[in-house]
């Protein structure tokens, strides 16, 4: 199912900006553009893209914990990214530091490009 922006919780006031840079490839982008959400609890993250900003939103609650801006033409680069966790823990994920945090958003968009259906 194709998720758009209303779909999910609102994003947090409370953001932090986080020195994460990427590039996808045209395929990547593409799969990113879908927005389908997982139909299984077995997937944790899906994202939505929405003028601009790809949105990494954790599949279990519904909530927003990346934002990054993306270049919607080639090259797909990330210029822009910040963390929504607002020092909160979450489901047994201490992400406190920049390191664990840019580890989770490399994981969580690891696992939306090569989830089943995309």
């Amino acid at each position: 199912m194709r998720v758009t922006r209303r779909q999910f919780y609102p994003t947090p006031t409370k953001r932090e900006r986080i020195a994460f840079t990427k590039t996808f490839t045209e395929d990547e982008f593409h799969r990113l553009y879908q927005s389908i959400r997982p139909e299984t609890m077995d997937q944790r993250w899906y994202c939505v893209l929405d003028d601009g900003w790809l949105y990494i939103v954790r599949n279990w609650t519904d909530r927003c914990f990346f934002q990054l801006r993306i270049h919607t033409e080639p090259p797909h680069q990330i210029v822009e990214a910040w963390t929504l966790w607002g020092g909160e823990r979450h489901r047994g994920a201490d992400v406190t530091g920049e390191s664990e945090q840019l580890n989770q958003v490399n994981q969580a968009i690891d696992e939306i490009l090569t989830a089943e259906g995309r």
